[in-house]
This record gives C-alpha cells, sequence and structure tokens, in this order.
C-alpha cells in the first residue's frame, strides 16, 4: 500500500496495491481484479502456490474457500501478564484489568484509550487482588470515603520495597492527600491565579449575562467551580433567548434583542425597544440598512423574470394562432373575397343591354296623356259648332292607331324585364366592406389573444396537425406551461446540434411521468429519479402494454449487492477464527 495522500476535504486516503507479492495483479488492481489478486498475495506470503481465478464473485468466493494462514503468519496476540518481547501491531489482552493492548515502537497502547476506573470495594479489608493491578491504578474504599492509588511498589515480608511483583511482594496503595496529610479537595483547594489569569481580567465585567464576578469571594477551586456552573447556566439560558426565530412571520411575544430571519424577505431583524417603552411598544428593525436596496433590485428581477415569461408565452400562443389563421381562416377569406371580386368585375365588364325600343313607364304615361288630350279636343270638337267631317275624323283615328301600334305591349316590356339578369346574391360595395372590417376584427397576422380552447381536427394521418418545421426559429419555443408557483418551462429545439429540451425557469420544477395518480418517475433540477429502473431489449407492444426481453432490475440488484455486502460485513465482524470467515463470506455470495 501506497502511503496516504489529501483529498480535496484534507482527509487521507489511501490506494491499495494489490499484487505486491503476488507481481501479475499489480496490472489489474481494480475491481474483482483487486481482491482476486489481493488474496493470490495471501497465497504467495504463506508460502503457496497461488492459483488463477476468473474475476467475479464466483472467484472470490473460490479465493476464499482456498484461503488458509499459517500460526505464524503476523503478529499474534497473548493472554495474560504482559509480555517481556513485542513486535509492532501485536496484541496484548491484560486479563488483570479486562484491556485490549497494542505494540507500537517497544511501547503498548491501550486501544480504546485510558478509561481509568477506579476499584471499589466497601472497605479496606478487602484490597484489591495484587492480579488486577495496574500502575497508576486507583482505588475507593467506600466506608472512609478515601480514594487511594497504586504507584507500583510491592513490600516484601523482610519490608524492603520492590517493583517487581514477580517477588510475591504486598501492594503498597497511596491516599491521596497533601504533605501534612490531610485530605484535600475542592473547598480547600487553593487556586493556583484566579479565573483569567494572565490572559482575561473579569475587573470591568457589568454582569449582564453572567454573574457579577467577586475576587475577593473565589479564593478556592469550589468557589470557581459554583461561579463557572452558574455562569454557564445564564449563557445557556441566553442561548435560548437569543436563539434566531426563522419564518415568514415574526415570532409572538419577543423579547428586547430578539433576532428574527425573515424568509419571506430574506432578511434579519431585531426587536428594538426605546428606552422608557414597554417591550411590547418595540418594533422589527432590520439590522442591514442596505439590505432595502437589494430587496427592491430582487423585487425587480422578480417582476421582470415575470413579464418576461408572460410575453413569452403570450408570443407563443400568438405565434400558434396566426399559424392556424395563416393555413385556415385568412385563406378560406381571401378566397371568397376573390370570387366577390371576380363577380363584380364580370358585371362591370358586361354588354349593355339597349332598351332603346321599349317603352319605359315614362313614355307610356306620355302617349297616355297625349291620346287622352286627342281624345278631349276631337270631342269637344264634335260638340262645337265647327264640327269635323267624317273624313277628318276617320283621318285622326287612323295615326292614333298608327300611333299606339308603334308602341309595346305591356306583355312585351313584361318579356324584356325577365331577361334583365337578376343581382341579388351578387356582392355590394356595403357588403365587401362589411365583410374586410369583420376580418381585421378577428386575430391579426401580427399577432393576439384567443379567448377559448382550439381543437385541431385532422382526420389525414399523413398529415400533420401541428407543424413549427417552416423555420428553425419556429421551433425554438414551440410550447409554454405554467405552474401554479408562477415558474415556466418551454419545449422545442435548442441552439445545439440535433437536441430538443425542456427548459424551466424555476429550481423546483419537476418534470415527472405519474400512471393512475402514482409518480413513477421524475427529472428536476437534482437530476432523474424512478420508483424503479428496468434495462432490457424492446418487444412490440400487444394488448398487455410494453413488453421487454433480457431484462435486468436494477433496483432490485443494487438491494441484493447491498444486502450481500452487508452480510458480508457482518461476518467479518462475528468470525472467531478462518473457518468462520470463509463459511460467512462464502453464505453471503451465494444469492448474488
Amino acid at each position: 500500500m501506497t502511503n496516504p495522500n489529501e483529498d480535496s476535504a484534507g482527509v487521507l486516503t489511501w490506494d491499495p496495491q494489490a499484487g505486491v507479492y503476488f507481481k501479475p495483479a499489480l496490472k489489474t488492481a481494480q475491481g474483482f481484479s483487486g481482491v482476486i489478486g489481493a488474496f493470490q498475495d495471501l497465497a504467495v506470503s504463506a508460502g503457496r502456490e497461488p492459483k488463477d481465478y476468473p474475476y467475479s464473485f464466483a472467484g472470490i468466493i473460490s479465493a476464499i474457500q482456498d484461503l488458509t494462514i499459517t500460526a505464524n503468519a503476523g503478529p499474534g496476540a497473548d493472554i495474560g501478564p504482559q509480555p517481556i518481547q513485542t513486535r509492532d501491531g501485536e496484541l496484548w489482552f491484560d486479563t488483570r484489568q479486562g484491556r485490549l493492548f497494542v505494540a507500537d515502537a517497544g511501547e503498548w497502547y491501550q486501544t480504546n484509550g485510558a478509561d481509568g476506573v477506579p476499584i471499589v470495594t466497601a472497605s479496606n479489608a478487602t484490597p484489591p487482588s495484587v492480579t488486577n493491578l495496574i500502575l497508576g491504578q486507583l482505588w475507593w474504599v467506600a466506608d472512609e470515603d478515601n480514594l487511594y492509588i497504586f504507584d507500583g511498589q510491592y513490600e516484601l515480608p523482610d519490608g524492603t520495597i520492590t517493583t517487581d511483583p514477580s517477588l510475591g511482594g504486598t501492594p503498597l496503595w497511596v491516599l491521596m492527600v497533601d504533605s501534612a496529610g490531610f485530605i484535600q479537595n475542592t473547598a480547600t483547594l487553593p487556586l493556583a491565579t484566579q479565573p483569567g489569569g494572565d490572559t482575561y481580567s473579569f475587573d470591568s465585567y457589568n454582569g449582564n449575562i453572567a454573574p457579577v464576578y467577586d475576587p475577593d469571594t473565589i479564593v478556592y477551586q469550589k468557589d470557581a467551580n459554583e461561579y463557572f456552573v452558574e455562569a454557564i447556566e445564564a449563557l445557556d439560558a441566553e442561548a435560548v433567548l437569543q436563539q434566531i426565530y426563522i419564518g415568514e412571520l415574526p415570532p409572538n411575544n419577543p423579547t428586547e434583542g430578539k433576532l428574527w430571519f425573515d424568509t419571506g424577505d430574506i432578511e434579519m431583524s431585531i426587536w428594538y425597544v426605546e428606552a422608557g417603552d414597554d417591550v411590547t411598544e418595540g418594533q422589527w428593525v432590520p439590522i442591514s440598512a442596505s439590505y432595502a436596496f437589494n430587496q427592491s433590485i430582487a423585487a425587480l428581477e422578480t417582476a421582470f423574470t415575470l413579464e418576461k415569461s408572460t410575453r413569452s408565452a403570450k408570443h407563443t400562443a400568438l405565434t400558434a394562432i396566426v399559424d392556424l389563421l395563416r393555413y385556415t381562416t385568412v385563406p378560406l377569406t381571401e378566397q371568397r373575397i376573390t370570387d366577390a371580386e371576380t363577380k363584380i368585375t364580370a358585371l362591370e365588364n358586361a354588354d349593355a343591354i339597349d332598351l332603346s325600343s321599349y317603352a319605359s313607364v315614362a313614355n307610356m304615361h306620355t302617349l297616355t296623356n297625349n291620346l287622352q288630350t286627342q281624345i278631349n279636343t276631337i270631342t269637344a270638337s264634335e260638340a262645337s259648332e265647327d264640327n269635323a267631317t267624317s273624313d277628318e275624323l276617320a283621318l285622326a283615328i287612323a295615326e292614333l292607331t298608327t300611333l299606339i301600334t308603334a308602341r309595346a305591349l305591356k306583355s312585351e316590356v313584361t318579356e324584356v324585364q325577365a331577361l334583365i339578369p337578376s343581382i341579388t346574391d351578387l356582392a355590394s360595395t356595403t357588403y365587401v366592406d362589411g365583410k374586410f372590417n369583420s376580418v381585421n376584427s378577428c386575430l391579426p397576422l401580427t399577432g393576439g389573444t384567443v379567448t377559448g380552447a382550439i381543437k385541431l381536427a385532422n382526420n389525414n394521418v399523413g398529415s400533420i396537425a401541428l407543424d413549427f418545421t417552416t423555420n428553425i426559429a419556429d421551433g425554438r419555443k414551440a410550447l409554454a406551461l405554467k405552474t401554479p408557483q408562477g415558474s415556466t418551462a418551454t419545449f422545442g429545439n435548442t441552439s445545439s446540434y440535433h437536441e430538443y429540451a425542456w427548459e424551466s425557469t424555476g429550481l423546483k420544477d419537476d418534470f415527472c411521468w405519474i400512471q393512475a395518480s402514482t409518480k413513477v418517475a421524475s427529472i428536476s433540477g437534482s437530476g432523474v429519479a424512478s420508483t424503479n429502473f428496468t434495462i432490457g431489449d424492446f418487444l412490440p407492444n400487444d394488448s398487455t402494454g410494453r413488453r421487454l426481453t433480457n431484462t435486468i432490475d436494477v433496483k432490485a440488484k443494487l438491494t441484493s449487492y447491498q444486502t450481500a455486502f452487508e452480510a458480508m460485513r457482518q461476518a467479518v465482524a462475528n468470525s472467531t477464527d478462518f473457518a468462520t470467515l470463509k463459511t460467512g463470506l462464502t453464505s453471503a455470495l451465494t444469492n448474488v
């Protein structure tokens, strides 16, 4: 194994090297091959010929089953008195005190730290056994309230003092007292220096939070301990009082100096009470005056983003409607107008009908009046003395008959009227102007808003119902949606090669697939998530829906791997020898 290195967080890391002894494994030290190489290293270090194993769980199982180790293959463990000779890494379990030690550089170090647990007896009539003693062992005698310490010395029967326990001497216990034989405790232990020493001075402390410090009353350790406890209690109470309240609404019944972080405005405020006012008359004052300006900028940015999103959505909807009108309503209207203009032109260019040979209504009235005048004249002439002769009368009647015969009959006039074409179905100028005005009131070519639903009916499966392929820009943001929280998402092509994308403005937006009211897959800013993930080859769908073959249930596989690794870890922790270790590891990997 190489020397450790520091990663970006300053943590020591190692680079294991499988193949230290079995050199070919050094070239394949990653994955399963590295594990197989480690077992081959053990075989070489134990003097055995290494075997070849497949780089898989089956190969690891075979290597574990073939694993053996000699009794002298590495540092062992001794149980009992302290071993005389030590090797680095050797373990020693001291039965006298029930502790485990490890050897390093010729010294023994307790593996779980120095706990310093004293031995307690009811009286000094039953001192601790000599086999349970270590240097510095404490002994508490309950009926005396005395504490003793073993300094490593023994008294032999002849009165000689020794430090060799093998000579069979009696341990010497030293009562923890001062030089005068007085039992010391915190009530009588004087302070070497007063709290603060040369670094801190309490002379100017006014006692707003911690108790007021009086150097004349803090003389012994007991005094200092009590003062420190009171100070800690006061600081703890103040810490609870000064906890920053976090929320959109301020806390109830605030005390002077209370801090509140407004999660809505992202602002820190303090409850300020003017001198002479009651605490309930205070007010929340922002601790940073410049933040209001930042808040205004944030509000403007939010408003700008919302306006940009709204306009973008309206522009997208308008573009869709313009395209709809461009290919449906507008072409139909233009065709009708063109037909009307064609008919009007045909009427204007038609040959005029010559009605000069026909009698008009006015001419008929004139002729009738003239005839009546002549009749009246003739009647008057007959009554007068100068009556006309019969020849004159006959001549007048003949002239009148000729005039009447030369005029058109009523039936002939009716026949001519029937020949005049009808203009009932033709568009008048007023009609055409009205149609133009109605078209202008609809969605113009420059865009607009349609209120209500739009339903596309396209019975031709070979035709595209909604087409954005005329220009590349037509599909840049082809579809836009908005969440109830105000964030928007658009779908369309991008400036990247061969790319279509959903683009979202909200950090929390979630694009998901919901099947029967249950979310089964999701894509958000933090990545892709699903209740399950299957890898396989697709088959054509049938009446049951999607069909797959050669499937791999990733979730089930990872779960089985995790279960196997946990079982391996448990097997390592519970194994007492190599036989049980191999059995445990083999059992853990059986179902993988």
